[in-house]
């Protein structure tokens, strides 16, 4: 039997949309009010600190929300209901249900409970003696059947996961403070505040509903997002002269807003932690940051220690200079220009433990658009600081994230940066001088099949498996992983030779779909190949459960699931398949 985490079938939703820990304060900042305001109406806009909310009088009105107060105080509610469709990997969830003493899930529950995105308070803890069960895990992913979660290890959770079963008509259902799944259209039941001169309206108390028939999965907010979300009752006014503000890693001297210093005060100490853990070496002390907003208030600033980062207060510019500093107080230099951009560049959106390509989409873009990059370009300093030069960074930062997430560089890539940055005598041709002709071609494939989401360490290429010509009726099978790229076999195809095949199993490319054999199901999922000869790929052969095809050049033969490159993460299963000349 699973616990009811909620009555209600309305979704009502009071909403945090930035706040101040003194609301008495936030109010005062506004001047003198002119009349109070309660009201209702549909949300057309949501940005930081605000609302636009239309009338049934056809009325577009700004609201401020700096006034609430977090919801402690009751004035911010979020409570509701949503299909499992809205559920994704990364959500903290909360379920009671009832286990076996071996940790499994005895019956499908009917809803769960979302707590956040951010949270690491996992737990399993039982609630009686009839084996029931709260459970706080985060999403691993979602499955055809329910979702698999991350919990701590225990004696029921020996690797530290549970599988949820659902119920077809299950639901997730919402209590939290937050605006992470407000949408436009949702509809506002009621709201109360003041207007202050100057037409300023301050919400102090909101109640929303969210709409029935939104058609997108709600998104969750973007790291810094979640940041500027989280301390949104800092004031985000620039102070009127420089302050000291101390780091875990770094001393600021600035005159940023508050809520702006704790935010990328939080994103610098998160860059140094990864950047620690990859290099295994970090500076002796704390790096000095002068972080200018406003030229003006400097004028009679006291005198400060020599900075180490001098920069505006573009969050993007002080992270990579905050990389520079890291290097050079530890190794004494960044290295080529090359591979200090592209680094820093790196450091700017790289996450501990996580393979995913995550950078500003922008990039992605651009390197998408300049199909003829080069290998050669990437690792050149000679054309930094001409017109092209954000394209080589770009480059150079595609470089660094796939060497250092292939498995088969990654180790004489840091081993390279840290010599070069320490101005020893190494470069790239030199260590890899005997591997350029399969770096330049992994270099082309990552560009190629680039988006953001793509995990270079699945789909490094293999090397190491020698192919050979098939006579009579040899027969050679080959095990194909859903979740990886190109897969060698050991079988070189000749040209115009016709080969027969059959692939026994089933796999999975889409958690909420039943797995399907070699044909695939609804345009993906499809066994399909490519020969590789003199580091090319020919056109891909479409394959299925059984066939044959015929070579179009001289080659090995790869194999792979046909799913689109940013999403072979999810996938399950794999095919055997067996490949012989036809006879």
């Amino acid at each position: 039997m699973i616990r009811s985490l909620a009555s209600s079938l309305i979704f009502s939703c009071a909403i945090l949309l930035g706040t101040f820990s003194a609301p008495a304060t936030a109010l005062a900042e506004h001047g003198k009010s002119t009349g109070r305001f309660h009201r209702d109406g549909v949300i057309t806009a949501i940005g930081l600190g605000s609302i636009t909310v239309t009338h049934d009088d056809g009325q577009e009105i700004d609201y401020s929300t700096s006034a609430l107060n977090g919801g402690d105080d009751g004035s911010v509610i979020v409570k509701g209901r949503l299909p499992l469709s809205f559920v994704g990997p990364g959500m903290v969830l909360r379920v009671f249900a009832k286990m076996s003493p071996m940790g499994k899930v005895q019956e499908a529950a009917d809803e769960v409970a979302y707590v956040n995105d951010q949270t690491e308070e996992l737990d399993l803890e039982r609630t009686d003696d009839q084996g029931m069960y709260e459970i706080v895990g985060k999403v691993i992913r979602v499955t055809g059947s329910g979702m698999l979660l991350q919990v701590p290890k225990s004696r029921l959770a020996k690797q530290g996961r549970v599988e949820l079963a659902t119920k077809d008509d299950a639901q997730i259902v919402f209590d939290m403070p937050t605006l992470d799944r407000v949408a436009v259209e949702d509809t506002v039941q009621s709201m109360m505040g003041a207007t202050y001169e100057g037409g300023v309206n301050v919400i102090t108390e909101i109640t929303i509903e969210l709409s029935p028939h939104r058609k997108q999965k709600a998104k969750p907010l973007t790291r810094t997002d979640q940041l500027l979300q989280k301390y949104a009752y800092l004031s985000d006014e620039n102070m009127d002269r420089p302050r000291k503000v101390k780091l875990k890693h770094f001393n600021l001297h600035t005159d940023i807003s508050p809520l702006q210093t704790k935010v990328l005060g939080m994103k610098l100490d998160s860059m140094h932690d990864v950047v620690y853990r990859y290099l295994k070496k970090c500076p002796q002390q704390r790096i000095e940051c002068k972080i200018v907003a406003d030229a003006t208030n400097w004028v009679n600033a006291p005198n400060l220690p020599q900075a180490q980062v001098d920069s505006g207060d573009d969050h993007d510019e002080v992270l990579q200079a905050a990389y520079h500093a890291f290097c050079k107080s530890t190794f004494g230099g960044g290295g080529p220009k090359w591979y200090c951009d592209g680094m820093s560049l790196m450091a700017n959106y790289w996450e501990l433990k996580d393979k995913k390509v995550s950078v500003d989409p922008e990039i992605v873009a651009y390197l998408k658009s300049n199909p003829t990059m080069t290998l050669a370009s990437a690792i050149s300093d000679s054309n930094f600081g001409s017109d092209d030069s954000c394209k080589n960074k770009a480059a150079s930062w595609a470089l660094c994230c796939m060497m250092i997430h292939n498995a088969n560089y990654s180790k004489e890539f840091r081993t390279l940066g840290i010599n070069m940055m320490k101005g020893q005598p190494d470069s790239f041709e030199l260590r890899f001088q005997d591997q350029m002709a399969e770096i330049n071609f992994e270099y082309r494939q990552f560009l190629k099949n680039l988006e953001i989401g793509y995990r270079p360490d699945l789909c490094q290429w293999n090397w190491k498996v020698t192919p050979k010509k098939l006579f009579g009726a040899d027969m050679v099978s080959t095990n194909v992983n859903s979740r990886a790229g190109w897969q060698a076999t050991k079988v070189e195809v000749v040209a115009q030779q016709t080969y027969e095949y059959v692939a026994q199993g089933q796999w999975q490319t889409n958690p909420q779909s039943e797995a399907s054999t070699a044909s695939g199901a609804d345009g993906q999922g499809r066994l399909i190949g490519t020969i590789f000869s003199d580091y090319r790929l020919s056109q891909p052969i479409l394959l299925g459960e059984r066939g044959t095809f015929v070579a179009q050049t001289d080659g090995q033969l790869f194999l792979r699931c046909d799913d689109r490159w940013n999403q072979i993460e999810d996938n399950k299963g794999r095919l055997k398949v067996f490949v012989r000349k036809a006879q």
